[in-house]
């Protein structure tokens, strides 16, 4: 019930784009819709810029405030 409504809250907040915890989306998906969009991009001999960010040191470790 709690997941329903968070979930019909949150769906006009999320973008379309936005593949993870995502019903019927995955990294499969995700990976389609991005390859699709570099295809057309570099067909059109338009930039592309990429960022690649390592969030495993970020999460490695449990803060607990007390």
């Amino acid at each position: 019930m709690v997941y329903s409504r968070i979930k019909r809250n949150m769906n006009h907040i999320i973008i379309s784009e936005q593949h993870g915890f995502r019903s019927q989306k995955s990294t499969i998906t995700s990976s389609v819709t991005n390859t699709s969009y570099l295809t057309e991009v570099i067909e059109r001999r338009g930039q592309i810029d990429v960022i690649f960010t390592n969030f495993k040191k970020a999460f490695s470790q449990w803060i607990t405030i007390t």
